[in-house]
């Protein structure tokens, strides 16, 4: 018997979640998969494995998107902190210049009668910018979080392997790192520990809508 046929024996022995954990490598490393891998006889085990790819496909390219999306709303949140910062520093500059203690500002501002000081001004807008961007950091902190447990739910039926792509896994990482950096400057104390239930309903269900319109049957 020569070595191609005993590979192709020990190729169409293949489950086919170790056939889909084979794509997954191949995609990770950047290389072709070997034809053999998705010649399935058996119409059972090509259906199984087919549904194995959806899942890789709506992971990495529905929900990849997702992340994406998230990384360039937290570009939004550290410009808040930028301006945050800068509105504060102005503010601590004319107050050294002046000689007068540290200003405070006022939030209900556009309400206030009277002369408003440059520095009372400045500090009032930075409220606005540290109550916008804490909002905005804990929305989007539930956000990876939800994306984080979908991912979790649907590793499952990988045997547990992560089969998130590492640049979708790196956005992620990234996002969370920035956003603990956006929360510390905003001065919320503490980030929520687990997703908000709308969130996670918004991420399974464009799995499910995924699924559909590839003609299989809802994970969710």
């Amino acid at each position: 018997m020569s070595i191609t046929t005993r590979l192709q024996r020990v190729t169409q022995s293949l489950t086919p979640l170790q056939r889909a954990l084979l794509v997954l490598q191949a995609l990770r490393e950047g290389r072709e998969m070997d034809a053999e891998v998705r010649d399935i006889k058996d119409e059972q085990q090509r259906r199984a494995f087919n549904r194995y790819i959806a899942y890789l496909w709506v992971i990495n390219h529905q929900l990849g998107a997702v992340a994406a999306i998230t990384a360039h709303r937290v570009d939004i949140a550290e410009n808040e902190k930028t301006r945050f910062l800068l509105l504060n520093e102005a503010a601590d500059e004319l107050d050294q210049a002046e000689g007068k203690p540290r200003s405070k500002g006022i939030r209900s501002w556009r309400n206030y009668k009277g002369t408003m000081e440059v520095a009372v001004f400045l500090r009032s807008l930075a409220l606005e910018c540290r109550d916008d961007g804490a909002a905005l950091v804990t929305h989007l902190w539930h956000e990876v979080q939800s994306l984080e447990q979908v991912w979790r739910d649907l590793s499952l039926d990988f045997a547990g392997e992560d089969v998130a792509m590492r640049e979708n896994r790196e956005l992620v990482d990234e996002a969370t790192t920035r956003l603990r950096a956006c929360a510390a400057a905003f001065g919320v104390k503490k980030l929520p520990t687990e997703p908000e239930a709308r969130h996670v309903e918004a991420w399974t269900s464009l799995v499910n809508d995924s699924f559909r319109h590839l003609g299989l049957a809802e994970p969710y």
